[in-house]
């Protein structure tokens, strides 16, 4: 088991792709990759073979192809076929080709401004789910919700798409129109929604002082400059000396780890486990707290509901099996896996999964999520009429706390 104070190379656990531009990146040795000739042939030498294959199938295909095929093949656009082809395969729904118009894309989306209809996706369990729409949003205004299913696109089948190909339909230039065929608990049938496209600028964190001197702190995703963000905010809450924080991340797809990492930190004593990250070979390593707390005793209140994803899921975890805040709201979406983006040749990105994420108690939350400690639902009818029982019921546990 090893230990690390922060990642030693900087990866993602943000599974779901923006809608609204942005990805995951990363950045990874090309030294094993396979060399290209001048001309446009590709070699790959002895030393980079697994398992002794020859690649004999794969060359014979692609001679077949260019000496009869009727029309002109593009070997740019056969190579990121045969890419794509092989991260199907896996049959993993995080493992994506991004080529270099979607990793653009995602540094974009890293950077908070981008444009499209502002909600996250994923898939889970072969279907094409909304994980969150962003505050504010074109998809929030249009009434999308966490785990709506995703059927059609402008009236195609989602399951005749790829990953990319999807989140490529439903991004578009500005004032444009989306129509996504959704389902959802609770409809009869599936319901076209159609949503208008817009500029989409995240703020990542937003804060304030209640009357009742208690902090709201919300976080919508962790981006590059989420720590510093929460940490002028705590500073605010410590100059006006707060009675106690309510941290509200639902709706948060998630975002950079380190961030995450951080985040949690700023609540929990110093070595503190934070995650611990568990690889194909068995090998843990375990994340410990990068920064000194700021309140490590104020008394603290987490939201989550099922938009809550990844890093924010890591923050909601930490803080729980410690003890330090009790969860309200609803189970959270179940992101437990750790992607890595390595940086192609051509400009793209290949997003891997190279491990799964457990909490500081070695609880495996993929697939499943995890349960508030106190279970409130916010229903639709609660929404338009402006009611929050799950905030609400945060601030009486605040008060059960003094």
């Amino acid at each position: 088991m090893r230990f690390t104070h922060f990642p030693p190379i900087l990866i993602f656990i943000f599974g779901a792709l923006l809608v609204t531009g942005g990805y995951q990146w990363g950045v990874w040795s090309a030294s094993n990759q396979p060399a290209l000739e001048a001309g446009g042939s590709t070699k790959i030498s002895q030393t980079t073979q697994p398992n002794g294959l020859s690649f004999g199938l794969f060359w014979q295909a692609w001679g077949i192809i260019h000496n009869q095929f009727v029309g002109n093949p593009d070997d740019a656009k056969l190579e990121e076929g045969a890419i794509e082809g092989m991260v199907k395969s896996l049959d993993d729904p995080y493992t994506v080709y991004l080529d270099p118009e979607a990793a653009k894309d995602l540094q974009d989306g890293l950077e908070g401004v981008f444009s499209g209809i502002g909600a996250e996706v994923a898939v889970k369990n072969r279907q094409l789910l909304i994980v969150s729409p962003l505050p504010d949003s074109p998809a929030e205004k249009a009434g999308l919700k966490p785990q709506d299913e995703v059927q059609k696109i402008d009236g195609e089948s989602v399951a005749e798409l790829t990953f990319v190909e999807a989140v490529r339909k439903i991004r578009g230039a500005d004032g444009s129109v989306v129509t996504l065929t959704i389902n959802r608990e609770g409809f009869d049938q599936p319901r076209d929604i159609a949503v208008i496209r817009g500029q989409i600028v995240v703020k990542s964190v937003e804060f304030s002082v209640r009357s009742d001197e208690f902090a709201y702190l919300k976080i919508t995703g962790f981006h590059k400059d989420t720590t510093s963000l929460v940490q002028a905010a705590l500073d605010t809450f410590i100059a006006q000396n707060v009675k106690g924080i309510i941290l509200d991340l639902r709706g948060d797809p998630g975002g950079l780890l380190d961030q995450g990492i951080n985040i949690a930190s700023l609540f929990l004593p110093t070595d503190a486990v934070i995650v611990k990250q568990k690889n194909h070979q068995g090998e843990v390593t375990v994340f410990t707290t990068s920064l000194s707390a700021k309140v490590p005793s104020l008394p603290l209140v987490v939201l989550v509901n099922k938009g809550s994803a990844s890093a924010a899921e890591i923050v909601a975890g930490a803080l729980q099996d410690f003890g330090r805040a009790k969860l309200v709201g609803e189970t959270t979406f179940g992101k437990g896996s750790v992607q890595q983006l390595e940086d192609l040749r051509n400009g793209g990105q290949l997003k891997v999964t190279v491990a799964h994420w457990l909490t500081p108690k070695d609880r495996l939350i993929n697939g499943t999520g995890i349960d508030p400690d106190i279970i409130v639902v916010r229903t639709d009818e609660d929404e338009a009429a402006g009611r929050d029982p799950q905030l609400d019921r945060a601030v009486e546990e605040l008060k059960n706390q003094k």
